[in-house]
């Protein structure tokens, strides 16, 4: 699938309480004008569309854990501040992915971290549909705007370790408060994909997998005492993810 990409500055009104400004990615549907024209619109975060409509991060989230340039040196320093320069320039336009690749690369040429998360930013925006399970963690971008689109929370443990976030049609969260990990599943378990798991990296199999089956015990253990319809309908799809992640690993 083709995609499209825009570079935005807006407020970010997910992540914090007092709102900042901040740079994002956001990965855009070609086929989608009317996801692409409410992106191009949005002023804040929380205007844009929901995963799988268009994927964000944060600009700098590309170069989180690069190495700083030496003080004493700009050898270092002065292609990533070009490259930010040539990227604010485009900010607000439509960039197809050649051209936006092209910005990006420029901007951590230096950082091969970077160019991974680039890659497989890239990948996930080429899902016209969301893979279930969908796996992010609590400080992504997209993490933060599903979970704040979430119309019930149920928390579990003493203090919640455990999570789960209740959203419309996209599926339901179940975040881990220690491993900070985030996984969307839908509320029909026939669409989990064991491709999806298959092509995780096994470390992320292992701690979803011990999170998972601390997170079924719990629901299993507040259903034996009272009926949740929510849990109900939750319950069987988490099962049903523990075995793959399990039997996958």
């Amino acid at each position: 699938m083709v995609v499209y990409y825009v570079i935005k500055k807006m407020l970010d009104d997910v992540f914090w309480s007092h709102i900042k400004h901040h740079y994002f990615v956001v990965a855009v549907s070609a086929g989608d004008e009317r996801t692409a024209k409410s992106v191009l619109q949005a002023k804040k975060l929380s205007d844009l569309p929901l995963p799988p409509a268009c994927y964000a991060e944060y600009l700098t989230m590309f170069r989180f854990d690069c190495r700083p340039a030496s003080p004493a040196s700009s050898t270092l320093e002065y292609p990533v501040k070009e490259a930010f320069t040539l990227i604010v320039k485009r900010a607000n336009k439509v960039l197809d992915e050649g051209e936006f690749k092209a910005l990006l690369e420029k901007y951590i040429y230096d950082c091969q971290s970077g160019i991974k998360r680039l890659e497989a930013f890239m990948k996930t925006a080429r899902n016209a549909v969301l893979r279930y399970p969908f796996i992010r963690y609590g400080y992504e971008v997209d993490a933060g705007r599903l979970r704040q689109a979430g119309y019930r929370t149920i928390r579990f443990g003493r203090p919640a370790f455990t999570e789960i976030v209740l959203l419309e049609a996209v599926g339901f969260i179940v975040a881990f408060e220690i491993s900070q990990i985030q996984i969307l599943l839908p509320y029909d378990a026939e669409e989990v994909d064991p491709e999806a798991v298959v092509e995780m990296d096994n470390t992320v199999k292992e701690q979803v997998s011990r999170d998972l089956a601390v997170a079924v015990e719990e629901v299993r253990r507040v259903l034996s005492r009272w009926s949740d319809p929510d849990l109900v309908r939750v319950l069987p799809v988490m099962e049903y993810a523990l075995f793959l992640f399990e039997m996958l690993r």
